[in-house]
Parts: C-alpha cells; sequence; structure tokens
C-alpha cells in the first residue's frame, strides 16, 4: 500500500506530525475507519486498534502539504489517453524535477513523492 510506504519512507505531515486526528482515515482488516470525533477535545470515535494496528491512508491534502513545506511546486495535467494524471515536481533550490503518472490525483502525487523520499 503506497501510504504505509511513504510513511516508511519518512513522510510526516504538518499538523498532528506524530499524532492520531480525528480526521485520519485507516485501513484495518481490509475495512476503511474514518476516525470521526472532536478534534477540539482529543477524543475519538473509533477503537483505538484501529489506528495502532491499522495503516493511515494518506490524503490528497496531505501529500500537497507536504510539497509546499519542502519548497517543491509542481503541475498536474490530465492525459486523455486513459493513463490518467501526470505531474511534473521541481526544487529550484536543489536544481531537481520529478516526473510520475498516476491513475487520480492521491496516486499522481503519491507516486512522485515515493520517487522525492527514496533518493534522499
Amino acid at each position: 500500500m503506497q501510504s504505509k510506504k511513504l510513511v516508511e519512507l519518512g513522510f510526516e505531515r504538518r499538523f498532528y506530525k506524530d499524532e492520531v486526528a480525528p480526521f485520519d482515515i485507516y485501513l484495518y482488516k481490509n475495512d476503511e475507519w474514518c476516525l470521526g470525533g472532536n478534534i477540539y477535545k482529543e477524543s475519538l470515535l473509533a477503537p483505538k486498534e484501529v489506528y495502532e494496528r491499522g495503516a493511515r491512508l494518506l490524503s490528497t491534502d496531505d501529500l500537497v502539504s507536504w510539497f509546499e513545506e519542502n519548497n517543491y511546486s509542481f503541475e498536474l495535467t490530465y492525459a486523455v489517453q486513459g493513463i490518467g494524471y501526470k505531474i511534473l515536481v521541481t526544487n529550484k533550490i536543489k536544481n531537481e524535477t520529478f516526473k510520475a503518472k498516476g491513475t487520480n490525483i492521491t496516486f499522481a502525487l503519491g507516486n512522485v513523492l515515493e520517487k522525492i523520499l527514496k533518493k534522499k
């Protein structure tokens, strides 16, 4: 699963960096769980085993935030020929460019981020 691979490669999000958040979505025993609950009271509705044993699924917002915070810009285009999305990512400070494809926006972002994290 791509989310798990990105986290293993060092992906970190800006907010709730090392925390479980009520808006997180996890894959646990082949079911997708949205934890739910109250952000301000730090209470969750899902059982603890979901976020302790499940794999957090990264959102498009998680991935876009990573690019913003790490000085990467990107161009995303939809390829009509049925291959989905193409992404070109640039970091002008490091003079780096990365390309990837994905069947949807989240996969395109994740595929290119995987290439960046593997290079680190």
